[in-house]
């Protein structure tokens, strides 16, 4: 995009959450700028990495875990790469869903990646109304297909809360279920490990495939048929 059309679309996104957003877009090619180093430096770390980030996109956040440990990546380095890459794209989408998910149910634009989260927190929003900020919390931490920070990012804002507060919930609740659900299935792969070669092969194959099957099925039947936007779990 360039500067101009990024310039456009910057000012018609609401004026509190600017910022946010040009932070996300400036780490986004910041992100994808040291890829592009890492690949070709180090091309075997860069297809891990890879690797790590296709399988969040297409499973969510335990699909990224499951991918990043089996790719030999240390439960803290595994973490951090999740958590940088979900910080990213919520400052870049929960701004252009917030400002065009009106638009985009009339128009169109962009469907599956702005429509889909607000469809998907209107239906979980009654829960959080229920439990208030502890329970966007935990609905955040939750690695489910319809859970995870932009989504409950979307819900505070349907329900009126600052943004201020929702980052301020959202980011810790974030960290801390990347780094509980890595250590748990850091833990868990020990014993996956002990059934050798193929059957561990074919667990994390199992893990994987069963995270992308919750992602799009479950999600179309909790979120009205429609699948969201990739989100490693965010």
């Amino acid at each position: 995009m360039g500067k101009t059309a990024f310039g456009q679309l910057a000012s018609l996104i609401r004026k509190q959450e600017r910022g946010m957003f040009r932070f996300g877009y400036i780490m986004f090619f910041a992100e994808l700028a040291a890829l592009g180093s890492l690949a070709a430096v180090y091309p075997e770390l860069f297809r891990k990495l890879a690797a790590t980030y296709g399988a969040g996109l297409l499973g969510g956040r335990i699909a990224a875990i499951t991918a990043g440990l089996k790719a030999g990546f240390s439960p803290y380095v595994l973490s951090a790469a999740i958590f940088i890459f979900n910080s990213i794209w919520l400052c870049v989408f929960y701004p252009l869903v917030t400002s065009f998910y009106e638009n985009v149910l009339e128009k169109g634009v962009m469907r599956s990646l702005i429509r889909a989260p607000g469809m998907m927190a209107e239906k979980q929003k009654e829960k959080i109304i229920r439990y208030g900020m502890p329970g966007l919390f935990v609905f955040v931490w939750l690695p489910l297909p319809w859970t995870g920070a932009l989504v409950g990012s979307v819900i505070g804002y349907l329900l009126g809360v600052p943004m201020i507060k929702i980052i301020m919930v959202v980011m810790p609740a974030m960290l801390a279920g990347i780094v509980s659900w890595t250590a748990g299935f850091n833990y868990l792969f020990g014993f996956i490990n002990m059934l050798g070669g193929n059957l561990s092969k074919a667990a994390v194959a199992l893990i994987i495939a069963g995270a992308v099957f919750l992602k799009y099925f479950g999600r179309a039947r909790k979120g009205g048929g429609e699948a969201e936007t990739g989100e490693t779990g965010t």
